[in-house]
């Protein structure tokens, strides 16, 4: 059941039980029990790659996570293994987006792993001002040099979105 926006109160107004189930009983079920959450988990036996500079979903079919958001906030988890190849001055970056166009962190992500390392990554970012409505949220990659490869690591590790309402 979605949140619904009390009715101001009005001096020496009844509350019918109607309004009171609603307002109160409902919205206090909402708050402790009725937010919508969804998760996705993923491990398949080949890594995901992107070897330019411009971001990319890791993988659009398989880790996209859809939610109806009704209190315009959602809080993003991502748990992941990101590698950068030996590529002279390259960075592997992740970030989190929504619906395609709205990115968590700045121009380098949430995350950035130098040149010839991987590591395993937990990213977290809340999102406001989304529009009462269902929303895709999706992992994404880079590397700050071209031609250089970014990868997440899907062979024996498993990555992980869980999206919530806030």
């Amino acid at each position: 059941m979605p949140w619904t926006t009390p009715n101001t109160a009005i001096a020496s107004t009844v509350i019918s039980s109607s309004a009171h189930n609603t307002y109160i009983r409902d919205n206090l079920n909402y708050l402790h029990s009725g937010r919508p959450i969804a998760k996705v988990q993923y491990e398949g036996s080949v890594d995901r790659t992107n070897s330019t500079n411009s971001w990319a979903d890791v993988d659009a079919t398989n880790l996209s996570v859809t939610l109806t958001i009704s209190s315009g906030r959602a809080r993003v988890f991502a748990s992941f293994r990101l590698a950068a190849d030996n590529t002279t001055n390259s960075s592997a970056e992740a970030d989190l987006i929504v619906d395609g166009t709205t990115r968590a962190g700045a121009t380098h992500g949430l995350v950035r792993v130098s040149q010839n390392r991987d590591h395993q990554c937990a990213i977290e970012a809340i999102f406001s001002g989304l529009s009462v409505g269902s929303h895709t949220f999706r992992l994404q990659i880079r590397n700050v040099t071209n031609g250089a490869v970014a990868t997440v690591i899907n062979n024996g590790y498993p990555i992980t979105i869980i999206v919530e309402e806030c």
